[in-house]
């Protein structure tokens, strides 16, 4: 637990830079990422990865410096998350994509539990700030909806 500090200023950077942005990017990373039983509990590790080669690819020259930045605080998250497990060992063909810690993003705004922002890590990290943006956004951009 040493090391959550680290872990929580290294996503609340890329959160705050992800704020309502990458929309379909993060849409795509969320259909392709390791879930759990619960399914509105996805692997952070696994998550970081995707979202890091799905930002990778986006071709929108208007979004170049906020790419940048955001593919250098998604590479320090992902570090931080993998000095923050320690140890993992995933256990079979279903958790081949778990890499050690689960992190709350429901694929859907209307799963979010608004009892989430009362656990000390949300009060901690931007993290459910973004969830709701990113939830805000895909429903409202004109670009989201196919106009």
């Amino acid at each position: 637990m040493s090391k959550i500090d680290n872990l929580i200023n290294a996503l609340n950077e890329a959160s705050a830079t992800l704020n309502g942005n990458f929309i379909q990017e993060t849409k795509k990373a969320i259909s392709k990422v390791q879930k759990f039983y619960y399914r509105s509990n996805i692997d952070l590790i696994h998550f970081l990865k995707i979202l890091e080669q799905q930002i990778a690819a986006n071709t929108d020259t208007s979004l170049s410096a906020l790419k940048s930045q955001l593919l250098d605080q998604l590479s320090s998250a992902k570090n931080a998350a993998n000095d923050f497990v320690g140890h993992s060992k995933a256990h079979g063909y279903n958790k081949k994509n778990s890499y050690g810690t689960a992190i709350y993003f429901p694929s859907r705004g209307y799963s979010f539990s608004q009892k989430y922002t009362n656990l000390d890590f949300a009060k901690a990290s931007q993290w459910d700030e973004m969830l709701q943006a990113f939830y805000q956004a895909s429903k409202t951009r004109p670009e989201d909806l196919g106009l």
